[in-house]
């Protein structure tokens, strides 16, 4: 009926470069069939943006597209919030709010501007991070160009064609199934 709707949980999957992905996006903002925004929430002690961050939103923009929604104006955002903090329903709203300023003062697919926060593998996004006392929060437009050329970095890894690559974060370190292993040989942290 073409009327704005905030979709809280939604699940999604695609097909994607021969891979059944598969997810559930916290929040999706749509109208009618058009996708205004994925919107996520990470939950650490240090205010990031990882680049499977940035993969998960951006499978979640392609999965909109093959279930038949318009994506051209959709907007990514992540908020990165301490852990234990609850998102309520007014919280929520206030990041949906910000992050569509910050996306109406100008983010485009185009802008280069270089990145914040956003480490490599992912290079060129667009990203503006707006730093508040309780979270960070990165926006960014969806470009389907960016989002097949991560997925596949991201698969590529998942369906065992290349190697992990390091990172700089000591709790993935501690989490990791590969250091447990002891095969890293870059590691920060010793494994859980």
């Amino acid at each position: 009926a073409g009327e704005p709707l905030e979709l809280v949980e939604m699940p999604l999957s695609a097909e994607v470069h021969g891979v059944r992905v598969v997810g559930r996006a916290d929040r999706i903002h749509l109208t009618g069939r058009r996708a205004q925004m994925v919107l996520e929430f990470k939950f650490s002690s240090r205010r990031e943006l990882f680049p499977s961050h940035v993969v998960q939103v951006e499978a979640y923009g392609r999965m909109l597209e093959a279930d038949g929604f318009r994506t051209d104006g959709l907007v990514h955002a992540v908020a990165v919030l301490p852990r234990g903090r609850d998102v309520t329903d007014g919280l929520a709203a206030e990041i949906s709010r910000r992050a569509e300023t910050a996306a109406a003062q100008g983010l485009s697919a185009t802008d280069a501007r270089a990145p914040t926060g956003a480490p490599d593998p992912i290079q060129g996004l667009t990203v503006r991070r707006v730093e508040e006392e309780a979270f960070g929060l990165w926006v960014f437009r969806h470009s389907r160009a960016r989002a097949e050329r991560d997925l596949g970095w991201a698969l590529a890894y998942w369906s065992g064609k290349r190697a992990p690559e390091g990172t700089r974060s000591r709790g993935k370190c501690r989490a990791c199934p590969f250091n447990a292993a002891r095969l890293c040989e870059v590691s920060q942290a010793p494994p859980d």
